[in-house]
């Protein structure tokens, strides 16, 4: 039987104590795995390099359960490209993400986040509205980039008339609708929807399923 010297024993040593710390490393930090310590929570989205992080304070909408809620505040990122890593605080609330800056940039993250809820918007996350030459009309194009309308947060000037010019819908944007003005039109072709001038407010828009796609803001 041939004898196994001690130096291959204490490499083979070595190995096994590499395996146990690097294996499990290698699937916790696999996509889509999710980790829950004392304060925080984190969920792997993307395998990518990253080289940027920002953080996000971010609001809970469901009660104080950040753990719960966490699924919730992570899934407007689930499947972005550029993204790595979401961790929660679950005492400060702050969300820290890793992305890569080539592919993303932190204000869309931003505009993600906004969408979503869970952070506060400002007038710089709204798109506005052009007038025409004679200050007369206002109007804006919204396309459907096969998720959802673009823009999905409009800001729009009260007293002024308003178009919104639609290109093809897909799936449920086959027709938009605005509840609070009683507005629904096809526009699975494309359209224009004539809005007469506005009180200040929000006015929600949805699909034709009545799905949540956006929000015009009058002020």
């Amino acid at each position: 039987m041939k004898r196994i010297k001690p130096p291959q024993i204490i490499l083979a040593a070595v190995v096994v104590v590499l395996a146990l710390l690097v294996v499990p490393q290698f699937v916790m930090e696999r996509a889509g795995s999710r980790s829950v310590s004392a304060d925080a929570i984190s969920l792997v989205i993307g395998m990518g390099d990253t080289n940027s992080s920002a953080d996000f304070q971010v609001k809970l909408l469901e009660g104080s359960d950040a753990e719960h809620e966490s699924t919730h505040i992570f899934q407007p990122l689930v499947g972005v490209q550029g993204i790595g890593k979401a961790e929660l605080n679950a005492e400060s609330l702050v969300l820290t993400v890793t992305f890569d800056d080539a592919v993303i940039d932190e204000d869309t993250i931003r505009g993600k986040l906004v969408e979503a809820g869970y952070l506060v918007a400002t007038a710089a996350d709204y798109t506005k509205t052009m007038l025409d030459e004679d200050g007369a009309t206002q109007r804006i194009a919204i396309n459907d980039d096969g998720a959802h309308f673009d823009p999905t947060m409009i800001l729009a000037q009260a007293g002024i008339p308003l178009t919104m010019e639609f290109a093809p819908g897909k799936e449920c944007r086959v027709s938009v609708k605005l509840p609070e003005l009683g507005v629904e039109q096809d526009i699975s072709s494309g359209g224009t929807v004539e809005l007469p001038a506005l009180d200040a407010g929000e006015y929600e828009i949805v699909c034709s399923q009545d799905g949540h796609e956006g929000v015009l803001v009058v002020e």
